[in-house]
């Protein structure tokens, strides 16, 4: 039944959206996540029971009866058994969820490509749009035995901005992007969403343990800024790049916040790291979108300590990864630059050569999870794409607007 061709999302509209319910499971869930006491309450019952999480990032069965078995025993009334309650029936969910979409991966892998897009109800629709069913080329190394997970933050950037077009489909490749933060969270770490990208600022360094940006030819412009100076040889280097983010006023200034910029060495923020940003923004012209995570590491101290409230790092790393025009990401980039090229640094050289790491190396030296590795269940994957159409104003109060479209796995 429809009512007036609009739906709950738009103002004023009646009709339900065309979406799974896994979709609103997996909304709702994400939502949920974003909640300070329900991760403070996790964490508490992942602490009192050594509680390890499964490949499907859910506890394990077991813990979860542990766990609701321990609410039995809490005062009904009491905020903490209402917090423990929402966790455990979380996790219920997601794992749920995940054998659901384990089953469906594997049935998803013997469509074939000329049935066309799933619909949320099961049948085949139409495509509107890009074609989202894409062929294996291209793919290195041949059939891979396990599919990589890597971790973007879709919801937190996107979930208040105006969706413009949604669709399902599948998307044939070794590497699929998923909702989700590169975990874990501290106690000193704070989710922060700005105009177009999203970081987890970290209240004991005084900078930013992660920062998110997708870059697309909408969201660049050609013009930079002369870096401005902390002193001591240190720039105030942008981790995520001013230059990324020009297309409107408001994009701009956010790429100025104090929470954005880390003590970064003349020659580092000059050299190597303005090389690889040039190196992101080529790409981006070129490829659908370029998902950015740049962020400092500290393996070892360095002199002066402390800048301006900020701890001066080591090293920064840069994760790079590329979606092509069909939302196939085929490639993952990492790379690991000293923060400086002073003559006692240990790994000179580096900074004008050789920048390439692991993503384990960023992995083990942040403590920060990017991707998960699963056994693979077919190449083929349900997926959620939409697209957003971000809004601002130029310094003339022109209206302006950038436009991004990005598919998660579901």
């Amino acid at each position: 039944m429809s009512f007036n061709g609009k739906t709950t999302r738009e103002k004023g509209g009646r009709d339900p959206p065309n979406v799974s319910l896994d979709l609103v499971i997996y909304d709702l869930l994400s939502y949920f996540n974003e909640f300070t006491s329900l991760h403070d309450a996790k964490k508490e019952a992942e602490d009192k029971y050594g509680i390890k999480k499964e490949h499907d990032n859910c506890w394990p069965a077991d813990d979860i009866k542990r766990a609701w078995g321990k609410t039995k025993r809490m005062d009904k009334t009491s905020f903490r058994r209402q917090h423990w309650t929402l966790v455990i029936m979380m996790q219920v969910l997601q794992k749920q969820r995940a054998g659901n979409l384990i089953q469906s991966e594997c049935r998803s892998s013997q469509i074939t490509a000329g049935r066309g897009r799933m619909g949320a109800a099961g049948g085949v629709e139409q495509h509107s749009g890009r074609n989202l069913q894409t062929s294996s080329s291209g793919q290195t190394g041949g059939v891979s035995r396990e599919t990589i997970y890597i971790r973007i933050p879709r919801f937190v950037m996107f979930h208040n901005e105006q969706i413009v077009g949604e669709q399902f489909g599948t998307i044939q490749s070794h590497f699929k992007l998923k909702d989700g933060l590169p975990g874990p969270m501290n106690e000193n770490s704070e989710i922060m969403k700005r105009k177009s990208y999203v970081m987890s600022f970290n209240h004991q360094t005084g900078n930013a343990d992660w920062v998110y940006e997708i870059l697309n030819v909408n969201t660049l412009a050609d013009n930079s800024l002369d870096p401005a100076l902390f002193g001591h040889g240190y720039d105030r280097g942008h981790l995520a790049a001013a230059a990324n983010h020009r297309w409107c006023q408001e994009a701009r200034n956010d790429a100025d916040m104090f929470t954005n910029i880390v003590p970064q060495h003349t020659m580092l923020n000059r050299g190597s790291w303005l090389a690889l940003e040039n190196e992101c923004q080529r790409r981006a012209r070129a490829q659908n979108n370029i998902h950015v995570y740049s962020g400092p590491l500290y393996l070892r101290e360095m002199v002066p300590r402390v800048i301006q409230g900020k701890w001066v790092p080591s090293h920064f790393f840069k994760v790079i990864i590329e979606e092509d025009l069909n939302g196939r990401v085929n490639l993952l980039h990492c790379h690991k630059v000293p923060n400086g090229n002073l003559p006692e640094d240990p790994d000179r050289g580096r900074l004008s050569t050789n920048t390439d790491a692991t993503i384990e190396e960023i992995q083990q030296n942040s403590g920060l999870t990017f991707i998960e590795r699963r056994p693979n269940v077919g190449q083929n994957a349900m997926v959620n794409q939409i697209t957003v159409r971000l809004h601002g104003e130029d310094r003339n109060g022109v209206a302006q607007t950038a436009v991004i479209q990005v598919a998660v796995t579901l």
